[in-house]
């Protein structure tokens, strides 16, 4: 991980002139989560979804952010143990209007008990000075020798930029 955001600083630097990194620490929840026929919600008692994205701007093109991202996520109706999952994705995010932003992600699921999983995301991000809130629309295929089914998800997330 560690050699990948230096590749991607240096590449940044390099090709787009990118002058300042961006790291976004956040927590969330998942009021909504659906897998197979069972829909669930997560509650405070459950604790919260935390995670960081480290995003630059790209300088030519007005608005646009791109980065990468990991996420540690309880996800109930997979797992009976209730084990952490690690979420890990590259970020895009592009501008709208009254500083609203669209953010897309693409990565994969990793646990010890699931084989790597694709997974996307995309949402609407709105920034208020340095807070920042996201509303984001995730799907992942999971594919294991039990079950071979979509998990999707609404999560609500806040974050501080550094």
């Amino acid at each position: 991980m560690k050699k990948i955001l230096l590749i991607i600083c240096f590449y940044s630097e390099m090709v787009f002139g990118a002058g300042f990194i961006f790291i976004e620490p956040k927590i969330g929840i998942t009021p909504y989560q659906n897998f197979q026929s069972r829909t669930e919600s997560e509650t405070l008692n459950d604790f919260f979804d935390y995670g960081s994205d480290i995003y630059f701007p790209i300088p030519k093109m007005t608005g646009f952010d791109i980065g990468i991202g990991a996420e540690i996520r309880r996800i109930h109706p997979l797992l009976s143990n209730k084990k952490n999952v690690g979420l890990f994705f590259t970020l895009l995010k592009l501008p709208t209007f009254l500083d609203t932003k669209i953010v897309s992600r693409i990565g994969f699921l990793q646990n010890i008990t699931l084989k790597k999983t694709f997974y996307y995301a995309f949402g609407i991000e709105k920034s208020i000075h340095r807070l920042v809130f996201q509303v984001l629309f995730d799907d992942m295929q999971i594919n294991d020798s039990n079950m071979n089914s979509h998990y999707r998800s609404v999560v609500f997330k806040m974050g501080v930029k550094i």
